[in-house]
């Protein structure tokens, strides 16, 4: 997970993955739109044809909330708000190959 030390853990069962995880950030990002990271969808777990695997973050105060999203070739994307320290649930669900 990005901004993190920890992992968002994905669970394949036929073509529907879910993800999730809770985690503490630490890094601070603000208002970050369409930014690349580094992190990846491993094969086997990516979105399908022309749709986007979708994630969201948010902690109990709803002050932090970020989306998470993967493209077809694993790429991932971060649009939102995050602050150093803060836990955060993660959680998505989509249609893999």
């Amino acid at each position: 997970m990005p901004y993190s030390d920890r992992y968002i853990t994905l669970v394949r069962v036929g073509r529907i993955v879910t993800a999730c995880a809770y985690i503490t950030l630490t890094s601070n990002f603000n208002q970050v739109g369409n930014t690349s990271v580094s992190e990846t969808i491993p094969e086997g777990f990516r979105p399908s044809g022309d749709s986007r695997a979708v994630m969201r973050g948010t902690d109990n105060s709803g002050a932090i909330s970020f989306y998470l999203y993967g493209t077809p070739e694993g790429k991932m994307v971060l649009n939102g708000t995050g602050s150093t320290g803060r836990f955060v649930g993660i959680s998505g669900c989509w249609i893999t190959a």
